[in-house]
């Protein structure tokens, strides 16, 4: 099936879309995600020294996405900053659009473009603003895949060298290659020998990219993750719609979400139903359940790695259910009412990201996050000046890893192996919950670093421990003062995860007493009690 050239509305749409996008991805991108600054500061090791590692030096794979890094390595030598990260986010996230509606073209046989262009727009932009807004790989990743998808649906078995890259940008896309690999040699498409020569094209200069480098092929976030967050069933199953995790609504949508996926895997896995499109759902489904099956902790870029390929086969029965050339209407309102339950998650923060880009930043969904890290590039910008050559520990080292230059210990063991033979601490003796990236004291004992830098609720089990007698406190609030202002316009709790939260800097005694305390005119300083 030949599709149609786009029509020069559905070009005006496409340069409408990409002008909203970047619009609020430029109003939204200084509350990136914590985690996007450890990209970042992977991509400028690698364009300015030719290591891509986090501390130089320290071989550790601190990243789960050698794809990105490397493409932001590339905008990094030639100058790019924040924001042109969250414009080329902007731009991905609508070139996800067209590739979509082709495969939903394709899928329901229909060649009416504008119908699916506006399927595809309401499922792909919702699903990956949070992601896209915060500067994380996530729309590259479904870029990629869709390309991949898109020339699976044409019979081309380069389709398996953009599964391989897909890979290396976010390894869940591994599942969707194999996904597709299953099914193509299940019913005969393609040979096994082409499959894997393929796929091995697109994916042997990252792996040899991370063996030249690392030694391994396995992220090291991967361990520490799987070590250092210990969830319950009622921690991580809510986490799959993060949406509503914190909603009262969560358990009704719940029962209509398990039944919409059952009708939709009943509609999908039909032998009329196009061979991608039943692949895609499949692998969505076996995305989600990886992450909940070992009960993982399901971050909010994570999410539409799994909804866009259940969802966007759905969308294709929605439109083009026909039985003997027939419109079959029951078959299609099952499917609409189906992908209506799916897609509300993902519709619900639209309102709040109008208001964040157009009334006031504190509005926004990922406000809170991203003020976070906020206050971490401030406190480790003061703390490099203050105290330069110092080594500083902390559980997360995105935000403080953009303002500290200097040596960064992770108590969370992400970018130091060393933590994680101290991990998993018991809950709820070392930490109040297992989604809580804590830091250990004995490993603080070992390190014995300068400088410490933490959440109060990431250091239950330090604060109780006779190791901080070496250091001097300074507290200081959530927020920086410029973001205090914003929230407090608006009426924003300076709340974190629905609790009061305070960010201590502890400077070890011999420092403070050559070099003195930071911070003392905005914060409580004080010994250790």
């Amino acid at each position: 099936m030949h599709l149609p050239r786009p029509r020069g509305g559905a070009v005006v749409a496409f340069v409408l879309l990409v002008t909203v996008l970047a619009f609020v991805h430029g109003r939204l991108y200084p509350f990136a995600f914590d985690d996007a600054y450890i990209h970042f500061r992977i991509a400028r090791h690698l364009a300015e020294h030719a290591q891509p590692y986090y501390n130089l030096g320290d071989a550790v794979m601190a990243s789960s996405s050698s794809a990105w890094t490397l493409v932001l390595a590339a905008l990094f030598k030639c100058g790019a900053t924040p924001f042109t990260i969250a414009m080329l986010n902007a731009l991905l996230t609508a070139c996800c659009v067209p590739l979509y509606a082709q495969l939903m073209a394709v899928a329901a046989e229909d060649l009416e473009g504008w119908v699916h262009q506006a399927l595809a727009a309401a499922i792909v932009v919702p699903a990956l603003l949070m992601a896209s807004v915060g500067l994380m790989e996530t729309p590259l990743a479904l870029l990629v895949a869709a390309a991949a998808m898109r020339l699976f649906q044409r019979g081309r078995a380069q389709a398996f060298a953009l599964f391989g890259v897909a890979a290396f940008v976010r390894p869940e896309m591994a599942v969707l290659g194999a996904a597709f690999a299953v099914i193509a040699v299940a019913e005969r498409r393609m040979g096994v020998v082409e499959i894997v020569a393929w796929g091995l094209a697109g994916a042997l200069p990252f792996i040899a990219y991370d063996l030249y480098f690392f030694h391994t092929v396995i992220p090291n976030t991967i361990r520490a993750k799987s070590l250092g967050y210990q969830l319950q069933w009622s921690d991580s199953l809510p986490r799959l719609v993060p949406s509503l995790a914190d909603s009262p609504a969560l358990r009704d949508w719940g029962v209509a979400g398990v039944v919409a996926i059952v009708l939709s895997l009943a509609l999908v896995w039909r032998a009329a139903v196009e061979v991608t499109a039943r692949a895609s759902f499949l692998a969505g489904l076996a995305i989600a359940a990886l992450y909940v099956i070992p009960r993982g902790f399901i971050f909010e870029w994570y999410v539409p790695l799994y909804v866009v390929p259940m969802v966007w086969p759905v969308a294709a029965v929605c439109s083009g259910a026909r039985r003997a050339g027939e419109v079959d209407w029951a078959r299609r309102g099952i499917a609409a009412a189906a992908l209506a339950v799916l897609v509300l998650p993902s519709w619900l923060p639209l309102r709040a990201f109008a208001d964040g880009a157009l009334v006031n930043p504190a509005l926004a969904p990922l406000f809170a996050q991203g003020a976070r890290a906020r206050q971490y590039i401030e406190v480790g910008a003061e703390l490099a000046r203050r105290y330069p050559g110092a080594t500083l520990l902390s559980s997360e080292v995105g935000g403080l890893g953009e303002g500290f230059p200097g040596r960064i210990e992770d108590g969370f063991g992400l970018i130091s192996p060393a933590a994680l033979r101290f991990h998993p601490m018991a809950v709820p003796q070392e930490r109040s919950s297992g989604t809580l990236g804590a830091i250990p004291p004995a490993f603080v004992q070992q390190v014995n670093p300068e400088l410490i830098v933490s959440y109060n609720v990431f250091a239950e089990a330090l604060e109780r421990s006779p190791i901080l007698a070496r250091y001097r406190r300074v507290r200081l609030p959530l927020f920086s003062e410029g973001d205090a202002r914003t929230a407090a316009a608006v009426g924003v709790p300076r709340t974190l995860w629905g609790a009061p939260v305070v960010l201590d800097v502890w400077v070890r005694n011999d420092v403070a007493a050559v070099k003195g305390i930071p911070f003392a005119a905005a914060a409580q300083a004080g010994p250790h009690s």
